[in-house]
């Protein structure tokens, strides 16, 4: 089980943690080695190649407030795990309100694995997702 939360450190600054260590960008930049087990190599190199476009957001400095750290992840879920349903399913039985128009769809967009909204093709946006999307503590596993 994983506890996701902001921490204060012992020098009064704020990271966004997993476990009690820095998570998300409030850590080094760290590549997968290429050697690494745990992983297939072509998936290795495609995340090291994402991540490496967003090296200059890892920081170690830490941040003024709880909040600030909760926005510091949020962002870094938005850049790294959001994706967008834009088109309606052909096969699509089950419909939802979005929940910007309230309009139904059968569209959606996740960021991260428990971070599913219900959004029209119009409201597919990173914006609208910004919008709703809330971090602050949570488990998973």
């Amino acid at each position: 089980m994983n506890h996701n939360c902001a921490r204060q450190r012992t020098d009064g600054r704020w990271d966004y943690t997993r476990n009690s260590r820095p998570w998300g960008y409030c850590r080094e930049h760290r590549p997968i080695p290429e050697d690494a087990k745990w992983i297939p190599a072509e998936i290795a190199k495609r995340e090291n190649e994402k991540m490496a476009a967003l090296a200059d957001n890892f920081h170690t400095t830490g941040h003024a407030t709880e909040e600030e750290a909760c926005e510091c992840y949020k962002k870094y879920l938005l850049d790294t795990q959001l994706e967008l349903q834009t088109e309606e399913p052909a096969n699509a039985s089950q419909q939802h309100r979005c929940q910007v128009c309230k309009k139904f769809t059968a569209c959606h967009a996740q960021c991260g694995a428990y971070r599913l909204f219900t959004l029209c093709p119009e409201h597919q946006t990173r914006e609208e997702v910004e919008k709703l999307l809330e971090v602050g503590e949570s488990w998973d596993s």
